[in-house]
């Protein structure tokens, strides 16, 4: 019930920003990730497609395709989200929740096995809360979560994208729940330190 009650907080607090709002501390997410070392030496970025106020990543996609990355977007199929490769944002379709998403190609299905693509590969992930440990709350689906448990994705380098004011003293958390790496926002770039 907690998580639930910090996600109504949450999004409420988020679909109270302005559209000026969303825009410039989006802006100011994207330059501080431009600027990241592992962002300049990765090869490979998977990245959901913002929705409504969430921080806009369709200009981090724009410049990832302009520096030549591979990109990758979700898309739920049969209850499992899976990542297809998509070459500009006129590759994305609008799915019957309105979620912008890529036509579920297998050409274009992120190469599981390829040692290559392991390695150098971002995933930008969404969320309504974290925590200076790395936790994310979710929507609650656990789609990022089932995902990042994969064998193949755990080699990732996970960075989550958010507002200052979605950073809080501690996430509730379940033993299934997969933290992020860092936490970007528009005033700062969290880097979580594991033992």
């Amino acid at each position: 019930m907690l998580k639930n009650k910090l996600r109504e907080e949450l999004k409420s607090r988020r679909n109270s920003m302005s559209i000026d709002e969303v825009i410039g501390m989006s802006k100011a997410i994207k330059s501080q990730i431009l600027e990241l070392d592992i962002y300049k030496n990765s090869s490979n970025l998977l990245s959901f497609i913002s929705f409504a106020k969430e921080v806009d990543t369709k200009e981090l996609i724009i410049s990832s395709l302009d520096c030549y990355k591979n990109i990758y977007a979700p898309r739920i199929v049969k209850k499992n989200m899976e990542f297809y490769k998509i070459y500009n944002l006129e590759d994305l379709i609008t799915s019957k929740f309105g979620v912008s998403e890529p036509v579920p190609d297998t050409n274009n299905l992120f190469a599981l096995n390829e040692d290559s693509l392991r390695e150098n590969t971002i995933m930008i992930i969404p969320g309504l809360a974290f925590d200076s440990m790395g936790n994310r709350l979710g929507y609650g689906k656990g789609y990022y979560d089932e995902y990042l448990s994969r064998e193949y994705a755990k080699d990732f380098i996970k960075i989550a994208v958010a507002y200052d004011f979605q950073i809080i003293d501690e996430v509730p958390t379940d033993e299934y729940d997969v933290p992020v790496d860092y936490i970007v926002t528009p005033s700062k770039i969290i880097t979580i330190h594991r033992c």
